[in-house]
């Protein structure tokens, strides 16, 4: 875990947050992370996909089946990536986080 991640959970629990709050907002902020890469992803990849089919001297498609299964595999991603992390997060002890920065 990140030192200003850890910091800022230190004081979420030192503030009473609870675990089950910790996680959720670990796990969400994971989300996120992903979404917004995933997001720019389809979006070049769309950009780019269309170029080349106006030199190519094809026409001008949006593949939805393929923006809304990477959407689904982006979030896939990010709870797998991030549920570990988040339960970690959730049983920490404020004290420990301290010792160890």
């Amino acid at each position: 875990m990140h030192a200003t991640l850890l910091m800022a959970y230190v004081c979420l629990k030192n503030a009473h947050e609870q675990k089950k709050n910790l996680t959720y907002q670990y796990l969400m902020e994971s989300v996120m992370i992903c979404q917004l890469g995933g997001i720019v992803g389809i979006f070049i990849g769309v950009l780019l996909g269309n170029v080349v089919s106006f030199f190519v001297g094809s026409s001008f498609i949006i593949p939805w089946l393929w923006i809304i299964t990477g959407v689904i595999f982006c979030f896939l991603v990010g709870i797998s990536a991030g549920i570990y992390p988040a339960l970690k997060a959730g049983n920490l002890n404020p004290v420990e986080a301290l010792r160890y920065e």
